[in-house]
């Protein structure tokens, strides 16, 4: 086991992968999780942001980042049937990894899934795609569902709304569903269209009797919590209006 790497659960669970010495520091995060307290490893835009969505979802209980699949034997034999060579390093076999391993708890209890990020189908006559296809192997043998993530729409717009959103973490608000709640019902019945987000914040602020920064703060956690089903395509800032899901009525 290297150095203790890619073992352990929860806050226990440090990543196969480091950002110091994967080269890719130019779009690399360590972020504190808000649902696991630990530092994740994320190694590019598309990781963060699918980590973020991940992480609003109330059902998923823990997120394992570049979790390593330590069973060599069975993923050499793996490569060897799909006629690939084993990734290695200086020249011992180097584990593959899952780009996230995620927990969740449903009505039928823990629930594991295997999530790879990729703008494309995997192609089983290249390299990459027959990689892709030893892990996918492995999870079905061993009753893990695999999914291919399609990251064409995580775009620099949506992983700035997610962080945006998420500031309430940063901010150390304390979160309150009773209060939530009351100010979700309250900011959607104060919410007209093409009206700038510091107008709507002043609007329920006053209904509800708080201050500027706790107005800001419990909005951002209800858009967080999707209380307030923001549209993540849209630009969120006070100056502009707030744009909320298709998928919502208004009136």
């Amino acid at each position: 086991m290297r150095r203790g790497f890619g073992i352990g659960v929860g806050p226990h669970y440090r990543s196969w992968c480091q950002i110091k010495g994967s080269g890719g520091k130019g779009t690399s995060a360590y972020v504190r999780g808000i649902k696991i307290d630990r530092i994740y490893q994320l190694l590019s835009e598309k990781e963060t942001t699918y980590f973020y969505l991940l992480e609003r979802s109330r059902s998923i209980i823990d997120i394992r980042e570049h979790w390593p699949i330590l069973d060599l034997d069975r993923t050499l034999q793996l490569s060897r049937q799909c006629g690939v060579h084993h990734p290695s390093r200086n020249g011992a076999p180097e584990p593959f990894t899952l780009d996230f391993l995620v927990t969740e708890l449903t009505d039928k209890g823990l629930t594991y899934r295997a999530a790879n990020l990729s703008p494309t189908v995997a192609n089983l006559h290249d390299r990459s795609g027959q990689l892709l296809h030893v892990q996918y192997l492995w999870c079905i043998e061993n009753g893990v569902p695999w999914f291919r993530v399609d990251t064409n729409q995580f775009d620099r717009k949506v992983l700035q709304n997610l962080r945006y959103i998420r500031s309430w973490f940063l901010h150390q608000y304390r979160s309150d569903d009773e209060l939530a709640e009351s100010y979700a019902a309250t900011f959607l019945a104060c919410y007209e269209r093409n009206v700038p987000l510091r107008s709507l914040l002043v609007a329920s602020r006053q209904r509800l009797h708080l201050t500027d920064t706790a107005a800001l703060d419990t909005f951002l956690y209800c858009a967080w919590s999707e209380r307030i089903p923001v549209s993540l395509t849209h630009r969120l800032a006070l100056s502009a209006p707030v744009v909320l899901d298709d998928g919502y009525n208004h009136g």
